[in-house]
């Protein structure tokens, strides 16, 4: 069965009658990058990492990633600049050749933070407080203005930094369309007095907050409170209660990993707020890594209940890929066509699309991040 034209078939240019499809959880993400030339952004010059990206030895040494860097190698057992070159390729193959959407938001990562703001470099012991990847705003910066027709940037600032709102204005003024948090693995408490103050200034420059809430497995947990989102709808109640509340998109509708077997209150809690108290807000989810077969559950679910499909967001959560024998009964006989699908952003638009999102889930990013009449973000240069 052929794919049905206008769904399935290569998005056009945006124009005023159809808005941009949109991804807006992509990331880039290098094991040891030195900067080959200067940040653009006064602080990240001369910071106390040499790194502009990197991974921790704690986060490299896990078994999944050393699985991951052998795959990447072609059984070969690549380290450092050798690794990084294969997996820049890797990424910009796909990054730079999707059809079935217009941009792609790359997402920076700030280091992890203490409650006392100082910053803390990479991990190397299992039970290290620090940072087990970094991806730096002038790293994203670079690579948004080498690929302008297929990249937006994703800024990242933790809100503890002493000079956090200044970065937020830095960040913004270079053109940022939205902030990244992690904050079980960043240490951020949605309670604390300076995210208050830096989310007031997000809704000010008219930034949405991309945030993940759950259990975190793919980074190190540092503040298990912070899986919990009851503390940010508490923070949220406040600021829209004072007329600033900031658009917020939670990363994979809090799904958990493998569904009923861990614990799904963040999801129970975030699906709650959607369609309940926060039905009229700006609260959304991105679907980011729904397709991947430790999501199943959690995307059937969604599937299952259309009352929260107004409140979704387009996101693949690359380089994660989509997994499409995991949705074959769902698919039909569309599912060869989208497993022959080489390009990793195409698959993950095509599935989603075939197991029953609505085309506004794919086109609501366009209407809510921070972009230009042109659809870039500001002073892009």
């Amino acid at each position: 069965m052929p794919l049905t034209p206008g769904r399935d078939s290569p998005a056009p240019h945006a124009t005023a009658d159809r808005p941009w499809v949109i991804d807006v959880h992509c990331h880039f993400t290098l094991t040891s990058r030195r900067w080959n030339e200067e940040s653009p952004f006064d602080f990240e010059r001369g910071a106390a990492t040499p790194f502009a990206a990197y991974n921790s030895p704690r986060h490299l040494n896990r078994i999944g990633q050393r699985l991951a860097r052998r795959w990447i190698g072609r059984g070969q057992r690549l380290e450092g600049d050798a690794l990084d070159a294969r997996l820049e390729h890797l990424f910009l193959q796909h990054l730079t050749t999707f059809q079935h959407a217009d941009r792609v938001v790359l997402l920076a990562f700030d280091e992890v933070h203490d409650d006392a703001g100082r910053t803390c470099g990479p991990a190397g012991r299992r039970r290290d407080f620090g940072t087990d990847m970094y991806v730096s705003n002038g790293f994203v910066v670079q690579m948004c203005r080498r690929h302008p027709d297929r990249f937006l940037f994703g800024a990242s600032v933790h809100p503890y930094r002493p000079d956090a709102l200044d970065w937020l204005d830095a960040v913004v003024r270079a053109g940022a369309v939205l902030m990244k948090w992690l904050p079980p693995a960043h240490n951020i408490d949605a309670h604390d007095a300076r995210v208050m103050a830096f989310l007031r200034r997000c809704h000010t420059h008219r930034l949405p907050l991309l945030v993940h809430y759950g259990p975190e497995f793919t980074l190190t947990t540092h503040n298990r409170r912070a899986e919990d989102p009851q503390p940010m709808f508490q923070s949220l109640r406040r600021l829209r209660a004072e007329g600033c509340m900031p658009t917020v998109i939670v990363a994979h509708v809090a799904t958990p990993l493998l569904g009923p077997f861990t614990n799904d209150s963040a999801f129970r809690s975030l699906l709650a707020a959607l369609t309940g108290e926060f039905a009229d807000a700006p609260l959304y989810a991105d679907v980011a890594a729904l397709a991947a077969p430790s999501k199943i559950h959690g995307f059937r679910e969604i599937l299952r209940t259309p009352a929260v499909w107004p409140k979704l967001v387009y996101g693949s959560d690359f380089p994660i890929p989509c997994v499409p024998v995991a949705f074959r009964d769902r698919l039909g006989p569309r599912y060869h066509r989208i497993a022959a699908e080489r390009n990793w952003i195409d698959r993950d638009v095509l599935l989603k699309r075939a197991v029953g999102l609505p085309d506004d889930v794919f086109t609501r990013a366009a209407g809510l991040l921070r972009l230009t009449s042109d659809g870039g973000g500001p002073d892009r240069g």
